[in-house]
């Protein structure tokens, strides 16, 4: 490299024909790439982490480029010359500003070239759609309110006898709802506060999103409690550092004091320390129970809407991909499609047209959150039917039937579970199968051993004993 190369300036790569695998790695000083134009040899570009890179076109005339990285780096607008680049075989990419977040990088190392080709693809060959939604995700600790913000925003009165949420809730709110109208429909994900949920929650905070974090004062206890014989308590702190790690720094996060019944409670808030990396925070108060601040609410989670979308329009759809999503929530509502096999919905994308591979479709809709699906998922069968599908999951921890018996050592069979509460739901043994697989998928359960007689033991992590309890008997029973 020349004596006097300066950090940012490619100027002096210019010349280097020859060259075919060139990385820079959090390089805040590098821009411009026009001076690599001309490396007609290169077939490798790594950029992760250099903000300051915005255009990429400099590089549409590389034919021999296969493996282009630009992860992390300040790239908006779609390069429509991917789509059709005879050897570009690797494309990593997190901030296209006109493209589904849901279809770009989830993290390093993932190539989501062949997803943005099938997008750009659909969209133009069968007509594009812009029907604006966005995700609303509620969290907080076990008690603190979740669930009746949840039903405020949804127009329902106060209820105390509703129980709180255990796993996750999806309830949705058309954009022609009288109290929050917007111009897009509103996707509220309500998530559990209980520790042993929290692991399964990445599965579903993906994509932009508003954040609405859930704190009381006087449950920012030093110790944990339990609620239903499951942990519950973390202080405010964790919530944000949660969204700070989860979605990044610009999600707008509004952060909510709940239970202020007569406003006076309201005064208490959160040290400006603990809000440092969220910039476009904001803070208010609120009570389901008396409706205080629910007028106030209402308007910054318009506002956070809005800016929402300023930062990310909403993207363009193929009308194929808009109209299956359709019909699988109509299904879903009319309660006539709790799953469907992999095959059918393959078959439903051909019947529909405008979708060129079913696979890229799926994976969108899940990462969107309108399906679950995981290629390892029981007899490939694609959930539809989401809450129906954790309600079964999260009464192995009822605290009454189940959590007490696993709290011995946290394994379990398939047929232990049917005989203490999945019978009684009328669960099909191919249904509890795939429920088991759904919890491997999210990470609270695995499998441990196999007994004898076939049938597989599977052992739910966070709810092992205290390691001294088990550090006498390090391997799975029957080794």
């Amino acid at each position: 490299m020349p004596g006097d190369f300066a950090p940012g300036d490619l100027d002096p790569l210019a010349g280097l024909t020859s060259l075919e695998t060139l990385h820079f790695m959090c390089c805040p000083r590098i821009n411009d790439l026009g001076p690599l134009a001309g490396l007609t040899a290169l077939r490798e570009l790594v950029l992760p982490w250099c903000g300051q890179v915005t255009d990429i076109t400099p590089l549409s005339g590389l034919k021999a480029i296969k493996h282009l990285d630009v992860f992390a780096t300040n790239v908006k607008m779609f390069p429509e010359w991917i789509v059709n680049h005879p050897s570009l075989e690797h494309f990593e990419v997190t901030t296209l500003s006109d493209v589904p977040a849901e279809l770009q990088s989830a993290k390093q190392g993932d190539n989501c070239l062949l997803r943005l080709r099938g997008w750009w693809k659909d969209k133009e060959q069968a007509g594009a759609v812009r029907e604006p939604e966005v995700k609303v995700f509620l969290l907080g600790n076990g008690g603190v309110g979740k669930t009746q913000l949840a039903r405020v925003l949804q127009g329902l009165p106060y209820d105390e006898t509703v129980p709180t949420t255990h796993g996750v809730k999806l309830v949705s709110i058309s954009r022609k709802a009288e109290l929050v109208a917007t111009d897009a429909r509103l996707n509220i994900w309500g998530f559990g506060g209980q520790d042993i949920y929290h692991g399964t929650h990445a599965l579903f905070l993906k994509g932009s999103a508003v954040f609405l974090i859930l704190w009381n004062p006087e449950l920012e206890k030093a110790n944990l409690y339990t609620e239903g014989g499951m942990e519950m308590h973390r202080p405010l702190a964790y919530w944000l550092d949660y969204v700070r790690h989860l979605a990044g720094s610009e999600c707008p996060v509004l952060v909510i004091q709940s239970k202020c019944d007569d406003g006076r409670a309201a005064e208490r808030r959160p040290a400006d320390a603990l809000l440092e990396g969220l910039p476009g925070v904001r803070t208010l108060s609120f009570s389901a129970r008396t409706r205080h601040g629910a007028e106030t609410l209402v308007g910054v989670l318009r506002d956070a809407v809005a800016e929402l979308h300023a930062r990310h329009p909403p993207p363009l759809l193929g009308r194929g991909w808009v109209v299956i999503r359709d019909k699988l929530r109509h299904g879903l509502a009319e309660g006539t499609l709790r799953t469907m096999a992999r095959a059918d919905f393959d078959e439903l994308c051909r019947e529909t047209g405008g979708v060129s591979d079913p696979a890229i479709l799926r994976e969108y809709l899940h990462r969107s959150g309108v399906i679950f699906h995981s290629e390892n998922l029981f007899g490939g069968k694609i959930i539809i039917d989401q809450s129906w599908a954790l309600e079964a999951i999260y009464t192995i921890f009822d605290r009454h039937r189940c959590l007490p018996w696993l709290r011995g050592d946290g394994t379990f069979t398939r047929q232990e579970i049917d005989r203490l509460v999945w019978h009684d739901l009328g669960l099909t043994v191919e249904e509890q199968e795939l429920f088991l697989s759904m919890m491997a998928s999210c990470g609270i359960c695995f499998h441990w051993h196999e007994k004898a007689d076939g049938e597989w033991v599977w052992l739910a992590p966070e709810l092992r004993p205290p390691r001294e309890a088990v550090r006498e008997n390090r391997s799975p029973p029957g080794e």
